[in-house]
């Protein structure tokens, strides 16, 4: 057991018990009245965000984490499928775990995967993610306003505004933070 005031960014605490992770953090004094921590957690289960005050005198239970490199294979109906590089022990993460992440999810890539006390709950995405561009309309002669764009289709099915001299088959780079284009791979 921990006091409120230990929390990073990051951590993952076990509140109302289910697994949450600290997304924000901010530490208040409010004049005469006690001081307080005031976090955002994110539900590690189901995904749901929640603002929540710890009073300095509550008690923080910190979940044991460990992250590892994992290769995504495939996905079907139990969920996705991950298998560790060096032996042959594969893990299913659930689909609801990671619907928000399955458009930049490409297969035979590695990921980070957050294991809480040993059971594998979140997939981490880097910055950006390289995919072959399956959907390219042509561009139009005389289409070159200031910056021209056009909507590309990605392997995943992520639809893209990029340049219009992007063509089918081309390998680009993707932000996972926003799902837009970066450049050329």
């Amino acid at each position: 057991m921990s006091t409120p005031t230990e929390m990073r960014k990051g951590n993952v605490i076990l509140h109302n018990g289910k697994p949450y992770a600290v997304t924000s953090i901010d530490h208040r004094t409010p004049g005469r009245r006690p001081s307080f921590v005031q976090a955002g957690l994110k539900n590690m289960i189901d995904g749901t965000t929640l603002e929540y005050k710890f009073m300095n005198s509550e008690s923080v239970t910190f979940m044991q984490t460990d992250t590892k490199p994992m290769e995504f294979s495939y996905v079907d109906d139990m969920g996705f499928h991950m298998m560790e590089p060096e032996g042959l022990d594969e893990v299913i993460i659930p689909l609801r775990m990671v619907e928000d992440l399955k458009d930049y999810m490409v297969e035979g890539t590695n990921y980070n995967v957050l294991f809480i006390e040993g059971k594998a709950a979140r997939v981490e995405l880097p910055a950006s993610v390289e995919m072959e561009v399956i959907e390219s309309p042509e561009a139009v002669r005389g289409d070159t306003s200031s910056s021209p764009q056009k909507t590309i289709i990605l392997q995943t099915g992520l639809a893209v505004q990029a340049p219009l001299f992007i063509k089918k088959g081309e390998k680009v780079r993707v932000s996972t933070e926003d799902g837009s284009y970066q450049g050329r791979a």
